[in-house]
């Protein structure tokens, strides 16, 4: 029996999406994961974080303070260090298994984003249209320009994205019971305790419980409210009080609006396909007439009672606080991580828009070739590769792994005798030295005025260090006024190597 048009090209169209995702899926693992094994730095933070990971599992030696060396900061609550401890039990290198678990966290974002679809398409919608929304909606991060850049580095970001969206979908899917209420609530707190900003979704979450369940709710928020307060505590009495030091007083630095405001609008700018389809899920889910009726509260309240309305709602305050967290993009050295948690929550209202479309499908009859065609191509729009991930596939065809510069530099850093001092952090780590100092952080609290760095500066006064291993000792967010002085008082520029500039003492200088 022949389909209706609008069957048949409905169905031509959830095929396509569903091919689709899938090979675009396919070829954004295929690249990250060639990128785990890369034996050099991929990103300023990695070394960071990697020693940070190392300090954490040696017992004792976390959020220490800065009186003496090592002069390095924890910005970062510690779930992420501990959960890379425990993949790196597996016999995986330290580095590969803290990306590993970035990663497979990329990938949970994704399988949480699609089961939410996948739960709140309404029962009618036959199943291939379900499948193909929820594939959408799925990839559709791993399309996101800072997702491709930051999934699989050893950062904080990704597992705490992961926990925070899971525990939205925990809420969203199976919240009707109070028990998976709670199991949403210490994902939250868990999320928070990978990173400390990880709040659009708990928020968003709560805002929508009070209007629908309030006496629920707040059950489920204070239990959540003790158990991050008996956390902290813990953390605060293991650390002798370092941990809230590190994560509250030495990670506040200098802001800018106008940096702020300028990167904000710009990634606006840039992913305003993403924006519209977005705010295009939202107003989808209003309904003027039944607002004039009921009005604003009684129609809210109504809608939230249903599951895919409650969906959109959440998604909506998650993608609002998202987007007033992404001012801290203003920090002096923040990076466009601040702003994935935004980016994220659009992709889940996109994927909730192409939800709505294709249910309508089922029940409308004057969807025909032409509709069809111009919302596949619509979609299809915002499947597009980005160019780095299209880059970065032809560059592991024909580059080997490795980069001759870092090597040099490392086997130069083995060799030399005496503390050597490394803006890649990884490099010391690598030739087994150890980190005495992280230029960024201390730059920070030099500059906000929190920190005396004498002690620091005297080092380099002293030729502590019997090489320096530099980018550039002019950046004023890692090398301050006094610092750079110092660096050209006592050291000598002897040799460039790739990005790197090699300092050592002068000759005829005290070398202690």
């Amino acid at each position: 029996m022949k389909l209706p048009d609008r069957t048949r090209w409905g169905r031509v169209v959830c095929l396509s999406i569903l091919v689709a995702s899938s090979v675009l899926a396919l070829l954004f693992f295929a690249v990250e994961i060639r990128d785990l094994r890369t034996p050099y730095q991929r990103d300023y933070g990695e070394g960071h974080v990697l020693w940070l990971t190392m300090r954490m599992l040696d017992s004792g030696k976390a959020y220490q303070p800065l009186d003496n060396p090592p002069y390095v900061v924890c910005p970062y609550t510690p779930l992420f260090m501990l959960t890379t401890g425990l993949v790196h039990m597996l016999g995986i290198n330290l580095l590969t298994a803290g990306r590993a678990l970035s990663l497979f966290s990329t990938l949970g974002i994704g399988v949480a984003l699609a089961l939410i679809v996948v739960k709140v398409t309404p029962g009618r919608a036959p199943l291939l249209q379900r499948v193909a929304g929820a594939a959408f909606t799925g990839v559709l991060p791993l399309m996101m320009d800072d997702v491709l850049g930051w999934a699989s580095l050893m950062r904080v970001d990704m597992l705490a994205l992961f926990l925070m969206y899971a525990g939205v979908g925990v809420y969203l899917c199976a919240g009707g019971r109070e028990v998976w209420l709670h199991l949403s609530g210490v994902l939250f707190v868990l999320a928070i305790f990978t990173k400390q900003t990880m709040i659009s979704g708990p928020l968003a979450c709560l805002a929508v419980g009070l209007l629908v369940d309030p006496r629920r709710t707040l059950r489920v928020c204070a239990s959540a409210a003790l158990l991050l307060v008996a956390g902290v505590a813990c953390a605060a009495a293991v650390t002798h009080g370092g941990f809230l030091t590190h994560v509250l007083t030495y990670n506040r630095n200098p802001f800018s609006w106008k940096v702020a405001a300028v990167a904000v609008y710009s990634h606006a700018r840039g992913s305003w396909p993403w924006l519209v389809a977005a705010a295009a899920a939202v107003f989808a889910a209003w309904n003027p007439r039944a607002i004039r009726r009921q009005g604003w509260w009684r129609f809210i309240e109504i809608r939230l009672t249903n599951l895919y309305g409650r969906a959109v709602g959440v998604a909506a305050l998650n993608c609002a606080f998202g987007a007033v967290l992404m001012v801290t993009i203003g920090k002096m050295g923040a990076s466009y991580n601040h702003l994935l948690a935004w980016d994220i929550s659009t992709c889940l209202l996109c994927g909730l828009l192409l939800c709505r479309i294709l249910s309508s499908w089922a029940i409308r009859p004057n969807v025909g070739r032409a509709e069809a065609w111009a919302c596949a191509v619509l979609l299809f729009g915002l499947l597009l590769p980005p160019a780095m991930l299209v880059v970065k596939a032809l560059h592991s065809l024909e580059s080997p792994d490795g980069s001759p510069a870092d090597e040099e530099v490392l086997e130069i850093v083995r060799r030399t005798p005496g503390p050597v001092f490394s803006e890649n952090l990884l490099l010391p780590i690598q030739a087994g030295r150890p980190v005495l100092a992280e230029p960024a952080t201390l730059t920070f609290l030099t500059l906000d005025g929190r920190w005396n760095e004498r002690p620091y500066v005297s080092l380099f006064e002293r030729q502590y260090f019997g090489l320096l291993v530099a980018y550039n000792i002019k950046f004023g967010e890692r090398y301050s006024p006094a610092l750079t002085s110092a660096i050209k008082g006592a050291y000598v520029l002897r040799q460039r190597i790739g990005p790197y500039s090699l300092y050592y003492p002068r000759e005829h200088a005290e070398f202690r």
